[in-house]
């Protein structure tokens, strides 16, 4: 979460010069938001990052992240969508990747 400050002028009717209001908002970064930092924070530790396109096979991972010879499957969810959770497809396509020695990280950002 970031904080936002609006800068309100009113004209005071019984005042020549407008008045100033300072109002502060705080405002959620959206979920595209917080997977470029997720993203970023990989790259700048070195990982080589493949972001996925859902449409091509449905449930698969969002991330594949390799550093140092190894493979991470990352599944990204976010905590402020409400009922977020695992798909029945990415369950499904989990568990199969399971079945074939592939763990899948689900990290909630």
């Amino acid at each position: 979460m970031f904080l936002i400050s609006l800068v309100i002028l009113r004209k005071d009717p019984t005042n020549k010069k407008p008045s100033k209001k300072i109002k502060t908002m705080e405002v959620k970064k959206t979920e595209t938001q917080k997977q470029k930092k997720f993203i970023k924070n990989l790259r700048d530790d070195g990982y080589l990052v493949f972001k996925i396109n859902d449409s091509y096979i449905s449930g698969f991972p969002d991330l594949i992240a390799i550093k140092g010879g190894v493979v991470r499957f990352i599944e990204l969810k976010n905590l402020d969508r409400k009922g977020a959770g695992l798909s029945l497809e990415q369950k499904h396509l989990h568990g199969k990747m399971k079945e074939h020695g592939v763990e899948v990280e689900v990290i909630w950002i």
